[in-house]
């Protein structure tokens, strides 16, 4: 019997071992990508065409506006805060005529409050620094929202109140900005995150790394930029 009983703790240990390092090499792939990947982008396996259906959003603005770059994401998601230092690194070389935002994804009950304290955030111009807050409060100190009168009491400080960030939360811009980003994800074909979408064309995959995401989000606003006009390029940045 205690033979049997230190094998299994060997086993059990080894099985442990083995799934620690996956989830390593898992997360490695995910953050830096395969050699092989590098150079010109691909459609297939660097990025998806979208159809022009999906993105019935983004005919409606205009025709050579400020290429867009859109990256959605959730703060619980730890994909998403690991890309944080890279994407805005990247964001900080963008060329002009290009801009960026980002849409919070609600793929369960706690990350549609997750997005709703975003688009607070977002409406009471406190994304700085209170973005890297919200990041930190689940994955660094575990919390999870259940409701926005949670996350109004963790937001609370000198500067905002509780009741503030209540009403905040709770307003009717914020319910429809939630209402659009949600149809957006779903126009846009979003299935995890964090997803970048280049144009309104373009969804740019993290199979190959959160860097060849960047490179090929590069790649394809080059190729925007490139296939306009000097005069479309005076109006996009007019």
């Amino acid at each position: 019997m205690a033979q049997d009983q230190k094998l299994k703790t060997i086993r059990s240990a080894a099985i442990g071992f083995l799934l620690v390092v996956g989830a390593t090499l898992l997360g490695l792939s995910i953050y830096f990508g395969a050699a092989s990947n590098s150079g010109e982008a691909s459609v297939g396996r660097d990025y998806e065409l979208i159809e022009t259906g999906q993105a019935e959003s983004n005919r409606s603005k205009p025709r050579f506006g400020p290429i867009e770059v859109t990256e959605f994401f959730s703060y619980g998601c730890v994909h998403c805060r690991n890309f944080e230092p890279l994407l805005e690194e990247w964001l900080e070389e963008l060329p002009e005529g290009v801009r960026f935002r980002r849409s919070p994804a609600a793929f369960s009950p706690t990350w549609l409050t997750l997005s709703q304290a975003y688009f607070a955030l977002e409406s009471k111009r406190l994304l700085n620094p209170y973005h890297a807050r919200m990041f930190s409060a689940v994955h660094d100190r575990g919390m999870r929202f259940s409701n926005g009168a949670e996350v109004a009491e963790y937001l609370a400080d000198s500067r905002v109140s509780a009741e503030e960030w209540e009403r905040a939360l709770n307003d009717p811009q914020v319910r429809r900005k939630l209402s659009l980003a949600e149809n957006e994800s779903r126009q846009f074909g979003i299935r995890a995150v964090p997803t970048l979408v280049v144009a309104g064309k373009y969804r740019i995959s993290m199979d190959n790394g959160m860097q060849r995401a960047l490179e090929v989000a590069s790649q394809l606003i080059t190729k925007e930029l490139n296939s306009r006009t000097p005069t479309d390029q005076s109006a996009a940045g007019g």
